[in-house]
């Protein structure tokens, strides 16, 4: 099947095939695969390869990261191959990528466009120019010195004298029609899944507590972590709130740190608007241990028993 290209619109992106058992290990003395990761871009086929342990979600996004900053150029689109690591659900009519490469598209201004399924000859091939490696290394590092030895003798190579080679006809053709390369790098996050935000309303992260808007109790929820700051979106990647990350033993509970979406208002309207036709006496308790849970969550060390406290009067029924 004849594929059309236009200059710089699309970098392809695929894992190798063949898994080459060529590392070492230091430990056990025992050979462990290699695998390969390999980009095109555009009309050039212009080659970036790297080698991984293993193909989880941070290598793909890191070999992604390396091989626009190889291109130092953004394309219009990102087209992985239907990759367990970057696609969670893809049939005709619907296509959701998962939250860390969503990220990945929103912070370059990219769009995924996976090639569609069961279709696999409307991608071009990348597998076949990452199969030179038949040596024993000690290290990933050793790999990918002469992986990039080697990808720079294919993209410098020519057919015939006359001919343009890879890296001249991305310069010539490719790179003018693609977008300048942020200064900044993308940074992976740590990616944490809820099934459902507990009625406590807060998400467990590295022995600590962070707190969620009220609405969302029940439904699912992501967690972000960075080494600043923790990041809370919703099923669909919408951001919901943000909190400092704590490395402090105590308070346990992060609630209402500034960035966040939740305030007394709506922590006051979480709790009382709940108990219509409640007795005048629950709703006196009820605003007493808001004060009090307000005044000490974020001071004292008893934060757990305070909001276990609240949540029991929350709970309250005559």
């Amino acid at each position: 099947m004849v594929v059309e290209r236009i200059p710089g619109e699309k970098v392809y992106i695929d894992w190798i095939g063949d898994q080459p058992e060529i590392l070492m290990d230091s430990i056990t003395g025992e050979l462990k695969k290699v695998h390969f990761f390999v980009t095109t871009v555009g009309v050039s086929n212009l080659v970036y390869a790297e080698a991984f342990e293993d193909e989880k979600l941070p290598n793909f996004i890191a070999g992604t990261v390396h091989a626009l900053e190889s291109y130092g150029a953004l394309p219009k689109y990102l087209v992985p191959d239907n990759l367990k690591t970057a696609i969670t659900r893809h049939t005709k009519d619907e296509l959701v990528i998962n939250s860390a490469y969503q990220d990945l598209e929103n912070f370059y201004d990219v769009v995924i466009l996976p090639p569609p399924p069961r279709k696999p000859k409307g991608k071009p091939t990348v597998e076949k120019y990452v199969q030179f490696l038949e040596k024993v290394y000690y290290s990933i590092e050793d790999i990918n010195r002469d992986v990039r030895q080697k990808i720079e003798d294919i993209n410098n190579g020519k057919k015939t004298p006359q001919s343009l080679s890879k890296m001249e006809s991305f310069l010539r053709y490719d790179k003018p029609q693609m977008k300048p390369l942020a200064g900044e790098s993308f940074v992976l996050c740590d990616y944490k899944y809820f099934a459902r935000v507990p009625n406590n309303y807060h998400l467990l992260y590295d022995d600590h507590y962070y707190s969620v808007l009220y609405t969302y109790y029940n439904q699912p929820a992501i967690l972000k972590a960075t080494m600043a700051e923790i990041r809370i979106c919703d099923r669909n990647n919408k951001l919901i709130c943000t909190h400092r990350r704590s490395y402090k033993e105590f308070p346990k509970y992060i609630t209402w740190l500034p960035g966040t979406s939740i305030t007394k208002k709506s922590t006051q309207k979480m709790v009382l608007t709940t108990g219509a036709g409640l007795p005048i006496s629950v709703h006196i308790w009820r605003s007493l241990l808001i004060r009090y849970y307000l005044h000490h969550s974020t001071k004292s060390r008893h934060t757990t028993a305070v909001m276990a406290s609240c949540i029991c009067v929350k709970t309250f029924r005559n």
